[in-house]
């Protein structure tokens, strides 16, 4: 291992040794959508560089370990207002008047949000559409908050952990008023965040497979968040899910995150992976938005099979 590389592996550990891991589901025998922060991977051949003071095991990344080129890197962090959702210029404000121009004011819409995590994304899209649209956001209520991951969903129980940055974006997103929705104390080097009954009464959270769920989907007006995860996914399990996805209503919209839309991390060029494409989705407002393309056109299933086998490639990084 080169100098620079142990380093980097030196940073990590420290970074991690600095965080509360109370409320932290590590990955077991398979892949859970949604806990794999604070996992450290390793280039070489597929090994894995894992901190045993915490027993976390690692989760593939395609046919290997998650890649860096030339240095180490921690899988996605989930965090509140991620913000991932209409590129480095815009807010989870922006993006929440691009979702209500989505559908009708009189229409109830479906949610569901798919890897929820520690429950940090549900609850930034529930109180984002609240403070945006007051009593109006019922309309998109319960959100449906499914993680594969049966431990996570006990932990979000006992409530969310989050760091400074994270209350003053709340705070920011609120109008300075985040004791609307959350009991917050302190806990260590960072905060815990109990939701109050105006976010508990609007969230459902449950165990649930990405794919399988996506059986359970019908009707109109179902909005899809399946964010930073598709990465961990076979490439059967991707184009099942693409399957499915493909025969919803036109009005069903998909949500995506930067770490499922990025393919050139050097340049950070973005915008959605060509399978999507090939399975009849387009942008809509923003790259991070899919819907249904207007024009129909068969699915050229070879080619969207290769698309999805240069996705998952470990040595395009």
């Amino acid at each position: 291992m080169c100098a620079k590389n142990f380093f980097y592996i030196i940073l990590e550990v420290m970074r991690i040794n600095s965080l509360n891991f109370n409320n932290f589901s590590a990955y077991k025998s398979e892949v859970n959508f949604g806990t794999t922060n604070r996992t450290l991977y390793e280039k070489r051949g597929g090994k894995r560089f894992i901190d045993k003071k915490y027993k976390m095991s690692a989760a593939p990344y395609g046919k290997d370990y998650y890649l860096s080129g030339k240095r180490v890197i921690y899988s996605n962090a989930t965090c509140f207002l991620r913000g991932d959702l209409c590129g480095k210029s815009n807010t989870w404000e922006n993006f929440t008047n691009i979702i209500l121009k989505c559908f009708p004011k009189d229409e109830k819409i479906n949610v569901y949000d798919f890897g929820c995590s520690d429950g940090s994304e549900a609850y930034s899209i529930a109180f984002s559409l609240i403070e945006k649209e007051g009593d109006g956001a019922k309309r998109f209520f319960p959100i449906k908050a499914i993680d594969r991951d049966p431990e996570i969903i006990k932990d979000i129980q006992n409530g969310t952990y989050a760091k400074e940055i994270d209350l003053k974006k709340i705070d920011a997103a609120t109008k300075n008023n985040k004791d609307k929705y959350f009991i917050i104390s302190k806990s260590g080097r960072e905060f815990l965040l109990k939701p109050k009954e105006i976010l508990r009464r609007n969230i459902r959270f449950r165990t649930g497979d990405f794919v399988q769920e996506l059986n359970n989907i019908t009707g109109k007006n179902n909005l899809i968040f399946c964010r930073n995860f598709w990465r961990y996914l076979s490439e059967d399990e991707i184009r099942r899910a693409l399957e499915k996805l493909s025969k919803l209503d036109p009005s069903t919209r998909i949500v995506l995150g930067s770490f499922d839309l990025c393919t050139d991390c050097e340049t950070g060029r973005q915008y959605p992976p060509k399978f999507f494409e090939e399975y009849g989705f387009v942008k809509d407002g923003t790259n991070f938005i899919l819907k249904k393309s207007d024009i129909e056109k068969p699915i050229d299933y070879k080619l969207a099979k290769r698309y999805i086998s240069n996705y998952l490639e470990p040595s395009m990084y």
